[in-house]
């Protein structure tokens, strides 16, 4: 056999090993099926099995590099980036392990999308595998109130009656809503609230009755009548402990396509602090 030859047939041992492409359960087209932001969590028997091949001795950088190449010669699937998270910065520390973000595009039936993917190194194996992935959820936009101004609610459901967009959620992310009623109270308020169709609450007792809401379908001016009637019934008002005024996020569904545009409408009103696109997350 001459030199040719062998350079040859080396060149496609080392390209079989490096892509996976060439073993029957990792086939290249059955991967990029899966190459789309509703379904990549099926991608991680062909992620895991190809992890599953590499050296445990290797370290966490090589073995993610070596990953990151991997993902590359898949036809259907671009990485802009990775991030080793080292064990330190996880909470509580785990000795031993790493976490690892990789940003990738994926050519999802035409249309190019970022989606996180999240690569973790378990413990007991000392090995890595695919735990999840993050993705800008379709038509999702998250305004979130300043907290140097009070807003009260009336003011909020004011705010996205101007819009006529479905409203998902509203929640408070910093403060709550708090009573003077007396603390015996507590579980008639919690029972009553749950009981209603758009709301879901958790309470407790802080030296007062501490109610947090989370509001959905608040779109419909019918909710929005009786949560205000509510807050009046059970002497319910917005309140921080901290010395900043209560904040709420409201996450609206504006037409597919239009996120960017309506993130700059948002900003321009004065009760907005920010506002941007959706990140959701999808175990593995």
């Amino acid at each position: 056999m001459n030199r040719l030859n062998i350079s040859v047939i080396s060149l496609f041992f080392a390209v079989t090993v490096f892509t996976g492409c060439q073993k029957e359960n990792l086939e290249c087209k059955e991967f990029c099926l899966y190459s789309n932001v509703e379904n990549f969590d099926k991608t991680a028997p062909f992620i895991n099995e190809y992890l599953s091949t590499l050296s445990k001795k290797w370290s966490n950088e090589r073995t993610v590099r070596a990953l990151v190449d991997w993902l590359n010669s898949q036809s259907c699937i671009d990485v802009v980036d990775f991030e080793i998270i080292p064990n330190w910065c996880l909470t509580p520390p785990v000795q031993n392990t790493a976490s690892v973000n990789i940003k990738l595009l994926l050519d999802d039936i035409g249309v190019e999308k970022e989606i996180i993917l999240n690569v973790a190194k378990e413990v007991e194996s000392n090995s890595f595998i695919a735990t999840g992935y993050q993705y800008t959820k379709p038509k999702a936009v998250a305004v979130t109130t300043s907290y140097d101004i009070k807003v009260s609610t009336e003011q909020i459901f004011e705010f996205i009656n101007l819009f006529g967009h479905k409203v998902t959620l509203i929640e408070m992310y910093t403060g709550s809503y708090t009573s003077d009623m007396p603390s015996s109270s507590l579980q008639d308020i919690l029972d009553n609230l749950n009981a209603k169709p758009y709301v879901r609450v958790h309470g407790f007792l802080d030296g007062r009755i501490i109610i947090i809401p989370w509001l959905h379908d608040m779109e419909n001016k019918d909710y929005q009548a009786d949560w205000l009637q509510t807050i009046s019934d059970y002497n319910l008002y917005e309140w921080s402990r901290y010395d900043i005024e209560h904040g709420f996020a409201i996450y609206f569904d504006v037409p597919e396509g239009t996120e960017k545009e309506w993130i700059a409408k948002f900003k321009k009103y004065e009760i907005v602090k920010t506002s941007s696109r959706v990140l959701q997350f999808k175990a593995m």
